[in-house]
């Protein structure tokens, strides 16, 4: 997955989410230790930040596929270092996502 694309999905996602679940919205996870975001899956590639939604205790998002990730899994199953990221609320209007 290149970087970049998290946004874009997200943005495709969440209308979709806020159908079924109301409380559903965009969050973007940033590190709280280093400078990138380290995935188990992208070994090599660097990003600053990835964007997902949450929806009904889940994840959703490229990394999830459509299915999504239980939210209490999905920082484990998804990233190397999860005691080094944090998350944030993000509108998805940031020219930078």
């Amino acid at each position: 997955m290149e970087s970049g694309r998290c946004a874009a999905a997200a943005r495709e996602v969440l209308p979709v989410a806020n159908h079924r679940d109301l409380q559903a919205r965009a969050q973007i996870l940033r590190p709280t230790e280093g400078r990138y975001v380290a995935t188990r899956i992208t070994a090599g590639q660097k990003w600053r930040h990835h964007v997902s939604v949450t929806v009904e205790q889940h994840f959703v998002d490229a990394l999830t596929g459509a299915d999504g990730t239980e939210a209490s899994r999905y920082l484990e199953q998804h990233f190397q270092h999860p005691d080094a990221v944090a998350w944030d609320d993000t509108d998805l209007k940031d020219d930078g996502l």
